[in-house]
């Protein structure tokens, strides 16, 4: 793509929680840098102290961190903070939770109290939100709605000043509770908005109010995007169809790979969480195992489920076979020098690692839990699918793909050729028009 005059001079918000790890967080550094390149005036605005950044992005995309929480709670933690500090060389009379100033243990005392009961109201006001959305207390629009969230959530009035003083034209959100945040923060304001669903809103629950709030506010959005067509079809429930759009993830295209290179090993690339079902993989790996001992697990990435899943694999005996790699920003090496992947997850949006895995010439097994890795994996012709949660089903297609080289191979370049479509400048001239033209739907 050359620089267009769609986008050159145009200013752009990209809204995210954070810019760590995350397969939102790599679109969204993808989708910035380029279209810097492009000739766009692009930002990025997150919250402060959630992650570190992990996604490089072009320099001259500008960085806006808003504070992690409201003047108040920032206020009376530092207070709080300030009253706990002890000297490091009595450790030993360390406390439990803190300890207050002497003489201020009144004055220390009720900031506590204010701080947890400033947590409480918050959580209240948020009840009644959620209540008032779910059984339509203030009518069938959304506005008075967004209304309420502004009045309690600092979030919203702080980026709603953002988005003033930035004259943006085109302001586009990433995830679930971002999204309403984004959406409430737009309110009487004249840019153009897009908001992004990562998962499919129909095995996602978002947390209290914004489940309540999200059939109410996406569809006041201009344009909303998702990245399978699955999430296409349930947001139909509460958007109008007019405004939805299909938009896969931009894909690095990998260079062919000798085959002979690689070891015999599957790989997991994918947050410990429930959701990737990392459980499942090593429960059916250790079955494989006693199959095809010469083959190895490789697990990249990290999460809560990460102690617990690294006790198991020693529990079975299988620490000379398992490795866990942590979160690996570079995951190229990995992906060229392993046979086969897995993700099993119990829901899905349309995963980058997925994608990365056939763009590399993979051989790839996933659950059938949602409608986005279906898009991309037809069973048996572009690689295999198994039932979600089923350890015996994910052990036999492991098996599958390691007891039969030529069908392992085969799969693997179908895969290739069904994600050359979703290579980044065709995706990103997709978002272009999107953004800047108003544009129809991406077509793959």
């Amino acid at each position: 793509m050359t620089e267009t005059k769609t986008t050159a001079g145009k200013r752009l918000i990209l809204v995210l929680p954070h810019l760590g790890v995350g397969g939102a967080q790599r679109v969204a550094s993808l989708i910035a840098t380029r279209l810097t390149e492009l000739g766009a005036d692009v930002s990025i605005v997150t919250w402060a102290k959630t992650q570190p950044d992990f996604f490089p992005v072009h320099h001259d995309v500008k960085r806006v961190t808003l504070p992690d929480h409201s003047p108040m709670m920032n206020w009376l933690s530092r207070r709080i903070n300030r009253s706990s500090e002890f000297d490091d060389v009595d450790k030993k009379n360390q406390p439990t939770t803190f300890s207050v100033n002497q003489g201020n243990e009144l004055v220390d005392g009720i900031i506590v109290v204010a701080k947890y009961a400033y947590i409480l109201v918050r959580r209240v006001l948020g009840l009644v939100i959620s209540l008032s959305a779910r059984w339509r207390l203030l009518g069938p629009f959304g506005y008075p709605y967004a209304c309420l969230l502004r009045v309690i959530d600092w979030r919203v009035r702080a980026l709603s000043r953002v988005f003033s003083t930035s004259n943006a034209d085109v302001v586009v959100s990433f995830l679930g509770g971002t999204n309403i945040v984004t959406v409430a923060a737009s309110m009487g304001l004249k840019h153009r908005l897009i908001i992004s669903e990562r998962n499919d809103p129909s095995k996602q629950r978002l947390k209290t109010p914004c489940e309540e709030l999200r059939p109410l506010l996406y569809g006041r959005a201009d344009v909303v995007t998702a990245n399978s067509e699955g999430a296409v079809a349930s947001l139909k429930s509460f958007c109008p169809e007019s405004k939805l759009r299909y938009i896969p993830n931009p894909l690095v295209l990998g260079e062919d790979i000798d085959d002979s290179s690689r070891s015999n090993s599957i790989l997991f690339l994918a947050r410990l969480v429930h959701q990737k079902a990392p459980d499942i993989v090593i429960e059916a790996y250790a079955q494989f195992h006693k199959v095809a001992p010469e083959w190895s697990l490789d697990i990249a990435g990290d999460g809560v489920m990460g102690d617990s899943l690294r006790n198991r694999v020693r529990e079975l005996g299988l620490e000379n076979s398992v490795t866990f790699h942590g979160t690996v920003s570079e995951p190229a090496a990995l992906l060229r020098a392993c046979r086969i992947f897995v993700l099993p997850s119990r829901f899905e949006g349309t995963p980058n690692a997925l994608l990365e895995a056939m763009a590399n010439r993979m051989a790839c097994i996933v659950s059938d839990a949602s409608p986005g890795p279906l898009g991309l994996i037809q069973n048996e012709v572009t690689g295999l699918v198994v039932p979600v949660d089923r350890v015996d089903a994910l052990t036999n297609a492991m098996s599958t793909l390691a007891l039969n080289a030529d069908r392992q191979k085969a799969l693997a370049d179908a895969a290739f050729k069904r994600v050359e479509e979703f290579g980044l400048d065709r995706v990103v001239e997709t978002w272009d028009h999107i953004l800047f033209s108003h544009d129809s739907r991406f077509v793959g």
